[in-house]
């Protein structure tokens, strides 16, 4: 666990020593960075088997690149922590105890910016492609490591109005599910049914800077809803689930 969580880390960091900071954007052209922290409230469930709850901490970078009038943007995020595991063993044997869980998530969006109300407002529509990938350690000796991947293309719409200092912004996308693929205590499995949705606004304040940065918050929802997996090798399968997860994010523009 600590090897994965150092190694997602000094790849976040890379990726924003690569990114550099914001150079600012005028009439749609230039790059925009941010770096900031994340607290989500992650709740997972498999209906009549376990749950999960907790609350995960973490790292989030945004960078956005404006060209031609087109948007081109990578996230990058990776939250870890306790969570409470509630189900039962193999024998229908009630089993409570503390997992620790790593989420890593990174996407990349395209999508045309359209300039409206004397350029105070744009909406963006947008598609693309994202990962994710989640690690669960049930501690022994009942316990197992699980490895969970998601491949998926997020379709949605972003919105954002400039008042003077303030820009307030909406986005809201829907969870195309391509791929997913599960390891769990040395049993393989495959889920290719699934759908998924989120949503977020977030509050940006351009005022007089503090050491050249600008501050937003941008609370967050997001959604997945997972079908049962194929049979694997060991005759098992990987139940359907649902996963929610809410938080918030305190963000600066370098």
């Amino acid at each position: 666990m600590r090897r994965v969580v150092a190694r997602m880390t000094a790849a976040m960091c890379a990726l924003v020593v690569v990114h550099g900071v914001s150079i600012g954007r005028e009439a749609n052209t230039g790059s925009v960075s941010q770096f900031g922290i994340e607290l989500v409230s992650f709740h997972y469930k498999e209906p009549g088997a376990m749950r999960e709850d907790g609350t995960l901490y973490g790292m989030y970078h945004d960078y956005s690149n404006y060209h031609s009038n087109w948007l081109y943007r990578i996230t990058t995020s990776l939250s870890g922590g306790t969570l409470f595991y509630d189900g039962m063993l193999m024998d229908g044997t009630p089993f409570e105890t503390d997992t620790q869980d790593v989420i890593f998530n990174t996407r990349f969006l395209a999508g045309p910016v359209h300039a409206v109300v004397e350029d105070d407002a744009e909406i963006i529509p947008f598609l693309g492609l994202g990962y994710r990938f989640l690690v669960d350690d049930l501690p022994p000796p009942y316990g197992y490591r699980r490895e969970q991947h998601y491949l998926y293309m997020p379709v949605g719409v972003e919105t954002l109005t400039v008042h003077g200092d303030w820009t307030l912004g909406v986005r809201v996308e829907y969870k195309v599910f391509l791929h997913g693929y599960n390891w769990s205590g040395g049993d393989s499995f495959t889920q290719d049914t699934g759908y998924g949705y989120g949503a977020s606004f977030y509050v940006r304040y351009a005022g007089p800077e503090i050491a050249g940065v600008v501050l937003s918050i941008e609370p967050f929802y997001s959604y997945w809803d997972v079908e049962d997996s194929t049979i694997s090798a060991g005759g098992y399968i990987e139940p359907a689930n649902s996963t929610v997860a809410y938080g918030i994010r305190l963000l600066a523009e370098f």
